[in-house]
């Protein structure tokens, strides 16, 4: 079992360095080889997520982070990059919900929704401003 976790992280780091290297096939096969090994591995279903995210295949972004919350409900990370990617799509009330309980979770990311790209769609919304301090 301990080596199985072990393979599982040696998979997700190398697969992050891939991220950083932009190669973001490299990284979901990686990731995708950690959660073979690990497959309750919550950070490997969430940086799959954005490897996918960066490739534009937001549905199965999408899909991962919702794994990733299902094992790990307390997983602000995966809400916010969720709420990005639904204010990409411009379903405000799906990203405003899941800012939100990004937020709750981890309060530091009210400063990165202000400026982060991904919410430019809502960034007028009343919800929004509300809840970033805008």
């Amino acid at each position: 079992m301990e080596l199985k976790q072990n393979f599982s992280e040696a998979y997700n780091n190398r697969g992050s360095a891939y991220i950083n290297q932009n190669n973001y096939n490299q990284a979901i096969a990686d990731y995708t080889q950690a959660l073979e090994y690990q497959p309750d591995n919550a950070e490997a279903y969430t940086n799959r997520g954005v490897a996918y995210y960066y490739q534009g295949n937001y549905t199965q972004a999408l899909a991962d982070y919702d794994n990733a919350i299902k094992l790990n409900s307390d997983l602000a990370e995966a809400y916010y990059n969720k709420a990005g990617i639904y204010s990409l799509q411009r379903e405000i009330k799906a990203a405003i919900e899941n800012l939100q309980r990004a937020i709750q979770l981890d309060a530091t990311l009210r400063e990165n929704a202000k400026t982060d790209s991904d919410f430019d769609n809502i960034r007028q919304d009343q919800q929004f401003q509300a809840l970033v301090g805008q």
